[in-house]
């Protein structure tokens, strides 16, 4: 339970700043060493479902960006974001009539 002088010290924060800084006061050491910021390639496999072959096969190609660290492969949100936009299939309002087909 917070005590009087923590929320005093919060009384001019917005209730999300307090809800951030709520969280981060009571984070265990061990969950601050290991952020979500970085994918490996197993859980970006399980995001986009597809096997780990075909992730490995697109930071091979260089088509999604990632972070080697050692043998390590990290792949970011950043870099999730940037693949799925380059590779958006464009919404289409309408199709356009088929053209009649001549044997």
């Amino acid at each position: 339970m917070m005590n009087d002088a923590f929320l005093g010290t919060t009384r001019n924060l917005d209730l999300r700043q307090r809800q951030e800084l709520t969280t981060t006061m009571t984070t265990t050491t061990h969950e601050k060493e290991k952020p979500e910021l970085y994918k490996s390639v197993k859980q970006a496999a399980e995001l986009f479902q597809v096997s780990e072959h075909v992730v490995r096969r697109l930071v091979n190609s260089g088509k999604l960006g990632h972070y080697r660290i050692g043998n390590a492969i990290r792949i970011t949100g950043k870099h999730i974001d940037e693949y799925l936009q380059a590779h958006a299939t464009p919404k289409i309002d309408s199709l356009p009539e088929p053209e009649e087909i001549h044997f």
